[in-house]
């Protein structure tokens, strides 16, 4: 999207954005860590919901992400879109959602731990690598994808970890 779309969109002028934001790079990282706000704010209200009970909270965030995932007009995660449209290091967007997986990963370990895992990391990063997988999977296939299968396939792996 070029910044003429984006000034007529917002219903705004070049010169404000370019006040609020000295270039498309810095409008790119304002705009992810909104979302990472956003989506940090969702996890925690989804899992509060299932205060100390882990299994539920891993099930409802499943659920939830599948639900999203397979709906009509879904186009990815915009952390793993970033990542990929952004693949320098030192791009300021990279950067955020850099910082969103590694803070997925770290909270999926958390709950596997929590869980009572055999390998916390270990089910911790398949679950990592399942959502991941979501993701990717709805902008090539659609609503007619895998999605659906996230809470059983978490839920497979959690069962051998807890053997």
């Amino acid at each position: 999207m070029g910044v003429d779309t984006i000034v007529a969109q917002a219903g705004a002028t070049k010169m404000s954005l370019y006040r609020c934001f000295p270039s498309k790079d810095d409008l790119v990282a304002a705009y992810l860590k909104e979302r990472d706000e956003v989506y940090w704010r969702w996890w925690d209200e989804t899992v509060a919901r299932y205060h100390g009970k882990p299994r539920q909270q891993i099930r409802a965030l499943c659920q939830a992400i599948a639900k999203r995932a397979a709906q009509p007009g879904y186009r990815g995660c915009a952390f793993t879109n970033a990542a990929t449209e952004f693949p320098d290091p030192a791009h300021p967007g990279r950067a955020v959602a850099l910082a969103n997986k590694r803070e997925l990963r770290e909270r999926l370990r958390r709950l596997a731990e929590a869980l009572g895992a055999r390998d916390p990391a270990l089910l911790g990063d398949q679950l990592f690598l399942l959502i991941e997988g979501v993701y990717a999977s709805c902008q090539v296939m659609g609503t007619t994808g895998p999605a659906a299968g996230l809470p059983e396939a978490a839920e497979a792996l959690i069962a051998a970890q807890l053997r």
